[in-house]
């Protein structure tokens, strides 16, 4: 995650709790997008949706085999 998106995460009224969680989980909510872009706009920083996505896929599930 960059530090510029925790920064603007504090200056929008997130928790350092909240943010915390959006690098575990590897995204920020979506309620938090227009409020950092609006902010980022203001100090004149390029930011765009994809750099509200982060991290590494999930792993998907492993199948069990089913005995026939």
């Amino acid at each position: 995650m960059k530090e510029i998106i925790a920064t603007l995460g504090v200056e929008t009224g997130a928790s350092r709790t909240a943010i915390k969680k959006w690098r575990q989980r590897g995204e920020v909510p979506p309620k938090y997008w227009f409020p950092m872009l609006k902010a980022a706009a203001g100090r004149g920083l390029p930011l765009g949706e994809g750099d509200f996505v982060f991290g590494k896929p999930r792993k998907a599930a492993k199948r069990r085999k089913v005995a026939a």
